[in-house]
């Protein structure tokens, strides 16, 4: 897609311009399904689109409007957001069968003298919730945070975002302290 194509597309999508939004679903919709597919064929794949569109027009467009640089960013933001919105779904789907066994293990883990926040964290991310979780953090830290959950070290993440190490450093130290502060509040309630 050229600049000024891209461009128009955001400031059409951006203002709610529904041939900019059919332009979007008929461009993009083979990356969503075959992406979505590939990840969970056994979910629908027609509603965790659907789902993927909404996350995109959610509180007037808040995660578009945050999307900086061209049609590359865009389209890592876009494969980023199908990769959670699946992985949420898959959890969604998963948590009505393994209900009763996470009441078990919290009855255990609350008994148990030992129990912290980061035990929480790591049973959440082993459900596949961590991806909601990330998903609450600021565009500042998200980026960072979904990266490294994909593996990727500081120094790539560094050249991927094109910025310094000790910037991704220091998003990684506060996004993680953000993430215990809401996994913390959801332990409360």
């Amino acid at each position: 897609m050229n600049p000024e194509d891209f461009s128009n597309m955001m400031s059409g999508l951006l203002s709610g311009n529904e041939n900019s939004w059919s332009f979007f679903i008929d461009s993009f919709y083979p990356l969503i399904r075959g992406k979505i597919s590939k990840m969970a064929s056994h979910l629908d794949v027609d509603d965790t689109a659907q789902e993927v569109y909404v996350q995109l027009i959610n509180n007037d467009y808040r995660a578009l409007r945050k999307v900086e640089g061209g049609f590359p960013a865009f389209l890592n933001f876009l494969i980023a957001v199908i990769e959670n919105v699946a992985k949420s779904q898959v959890a969604k789907h998963s948590r009505f069968s393994q209900k009763i066994d996470h009441q078990k293990d919290m009855e255990t883990n609350l008994e148990d003298k030992r129990y912290s926040i980061e035990i929480e964290f790591f049973r959440k991310e082993e459900e596949g919730i961590f991806t909601h979780i990330i998903s609450q953090l600021d565009l500042t830290y998200l980026e960072v945070m979904q990266l490294r959950s994909k593996g990727y070290k500081a120094r790539e993440i560094a050249e991927i975002l094109k910025i310094s190490q000790n910037t991704v450093l220091t998003k990684m130290r506060r996004g993680k302290e953000k993430i215990k502060k809401i996994l913390d509040s959801e332990i409360k309630s």
